[in-house]
């Protein structure tokens, strides 16, 4: 497990709600793919991880997205922040599953804070 950017060398950082996977505390998933990404806090570049450490973490981070009672969505991303400061990013289709009517923002809404955390151009 990568603990530092594979672009800037600079430190992930790490997070204690995913056991499976402790590093970054800005974690980006697809599910449908079984892509996990940690987003570098320096550079905000997306670090992809090994395919032997995704599976059990991308499950786990879905589980926590739909937990989370606020966040914001688009069609095809969504941004929840624990209250530990974990921030997820789920991507893929929006589903009805993966709302929360009460918590969802508006797609305004949506690209401000998906621009705010650092991950534009996705």
């Amino acid at each position: 497990m990568f603990a530092t950017c594979l672009h800037c060398y600079r430190p992930l950082g790490s997070n204690r709600e995913i056991a499976a996977f402790p590093v970054g505390n800005r974690i980006a998933f697809d599910a449908a793919r079984g892509r996990l990404w940690v987003v570098c806090p320096s550079c905000h570049r997306w670090n992809l991880s090994p395919i032997e450490e995704r599976w059990e973490a991308v499950e786990y981070a879905e589980k926590l997205y739909r937990d989370t009672t606020t966040r914001v969505a688009t069609t095809h991303i969504g941004l929840a922040v624990r209250a530990s400061g974990l921030s997820l990013v789920r991507i893929g289709p929006f589903t009805s599953s993966s709302s929360n009517a009460a918590g969802m923002g508006t797609e305004s809404t949506a690209s401000a804070a998906v621009g705010s955390f650092g991950l534009r151009g996705i």
